[in-house]
């Protein structure tokens, strides 16, 4: 499986203009980094979500270039204005862009909860941190999170999942979980950071315009943490509007 270092990857996008000389400099300095979510039309045409009212259509696409996977991914790209609607498109897209650079983040289905003893086997109970970041949000039907852990080896993949299911008394909870397959002790080696979208769309419910309270649980490396999500079916959901029980979040993979 591919690995992802998204450490890097940010600061790549961000400076990516630099390497691209025949590019316009009033282009370069336009770019927009976004978190959206790659989708194909019924079509098979290509077109970046941004948001849950957002959509951008890549002038310089046709396909997508992630095949017939939807994926999130981290996306360059220049806004050239409102979108032209074509007769054969399917979709009433809202702007026109020109995509720098797209990369595909590791984009994952959540699994159901085997049991207590059968989740720490199977999908770990290893420490691992979720960082403060933009990239951490709740749209589009995904959640997506940046992550840190310990890895001796950087090449040796590592497990994360989003369990459901883990608690009949609460619907709404989830659990982050880490399973570093026994590579050494806790909080040894080197800290890696990594970016993990999960695809909750199954497990979101319609709020009917109500505001609902999940429940995101994982082992960081101070111990049990909870974060507290506000959601409202059609809304984007922020850490800006996520709460901890404990501490503030903290601020460093091959990772499947």
């Amino acid at each position: 499986m591919k690995h992802y270092y998204y450490s890097i990857l940010l600061l790549a996008l961000a400076t990516l203009g630099l390497s691209s000389c025949n590019k316009p400099s009033s282009d370069r300095e336009s770019q927009v980094i976004a978190l959206v979510t790659a989708k194909n039309a019924s079509d098979g045409s290509f077109y970046l979500q941004l948001d849950e009212d957002t959509t951008l259509k890549p002038t310089n696409y046709v396909k997508s270039p992630f095949g017939t996977k939807e994926v999130r991914a981290l996306v360059s790209y220049v806004d050239k204005g409102e979108y032209e609607k074509k007769s054969s498109d399917v979709i009433d897209y809202d702007r026109s862009v020109l995509v720098w650079s797209i990369d595909s983040l590791l984009t994952k289905k959540t699994v159901a909860s085997l049991g207590e003893e059968e989740d720490d086997e199977t999908y770990g109970n290893d420490p691992i941190e979720i960082v403060s970041s933009w990239v951490n949000v709740l749209e589009d039907g995904y959640l997506t999170l940046c992550f840190e852990g310990y890895w001796k080896d950087p090449n040796k993949k590592h497990l994360v999942s989003l369990v459901t299911g883990s608690d009949s008394s609460n619907p709404y909870l989830l659990e982050f979980r880490h399973n570093d397959y026994d590579e050494g002790e806790a909080n040894t080696g080197v800290r890696y950071r990594g970016i993990v979208a999960f695809d909750v769309k199954d497990f979101l419910p319609d709020t009917e315009g109500e505001t609902v309270k999940l429940q995101l649980k994982y082992k960081s490396f101070s111990g049990e943490k909870t974060l507290d999500i506000n959601y409202k079916s059609g809304d984007k959901t922020s850490t800006e509007s996520m709460t901890t029980s404990l501490q503030s979040l903290s601020s460093g993979l091959a990772v499947e």
